[in-house]
């Protein structure tokens, strides 16, 4: 597993003084969990982004705090709604030796033999998959090929997820990833999930689970 670390300062600033503290070039975050009490931490922002901004799912990250290092697991970011600037990342502490849950995003790869005709196509399911495992053993994707949907009617489910024995999978193994339907129907399915999704502009928060007892993450902070 790739180490990722980001360096960070313990933050004295608090509600009041966020907005100078953003545009001085800091981001400022949390630290709580599987520490004696939340610590309320800055990161320089620049750096932080670059990283924050190109993970994908769980991943553990080691967060070096004034020469004291913490391993840690985003839990929530929250970003400008319209610039998609981050405001404020909730890092969770984590023990090394106890088994943490997390929702891993499935990937979809290669081509199903069944759409090379136009007359059927690969309708995706759920995109993601709940499990748990200890820390050093999180993973940040899953692939699965759609090169076994070869004619109509094919399904890959939660069970056909390759997945190290170190993981537990909590979702329902019988639930569907991919499957093979009529072309027409997977553009009609499309057109309904289109009209159900919610405008990404008006969601301020991405919530990855955080703990809602941490009261230092609100955006509703004054920029004096």
């Amino acid at each position: 597993m790739e180490t990722i670390t980001i360096t960070a300062e313990a933050r004295a600033t608090l509600r009041k003084g966020l907005g100078a503290l953003r545009r001085n070039g800091y981001l400022p975050g949390i630290i709580y969990g599987a520490v004696t009490e939340p610590i309320p931490v800055q990161l320089h922002a620049h750096d932080a982004s670059q990283i924050l901004n190109r993970l994908l799912g769980t991943a553990l990250i080691e967060l070096n705090l004034d020469g004291e290092v913490y391993q840690t697991v985003v839990r929530e970011i929250q970003r400008d709604v319209l610039t998609g600037n981050l405001l404020h990342v909730d890092l969770m502490a984590v023990a090394m030796d106890q088994v943490i849950s997390m929702t891993v995003p499935i990937q979809l790869v290669g081509d199903s033999p069944a759409t090379s005709t136009g007359e059927f196509a690969v309708i995706p399911g759920t995109n993601e998959v709940e499990v748990e495992c200890l820390p050093e053993h999180i993973i940040s994707s899953i692939e699965v090929s759609v090169e076994a949907l070869s004619e109509l009617g094919n399904v890959l489910t939660i069970a056909d997820l390759v997945i190290p024995a170190e993981i537990t999978v909590l979702t329902d193994v019988e639930e569907v990833i991919a499957r093979v339907a009529y072309a027409g129907l997977a553009e009609e399915e499309e057109e309904e999930e289109e009209m159900l999704e919610i405008d990404a502009e008006d969601v301020e928060v991405i919530d990855k689970g955080k703990d809602t007892t941490e009261e230092d993450a609100s955006v509703e902070e004054s920029d004096e």
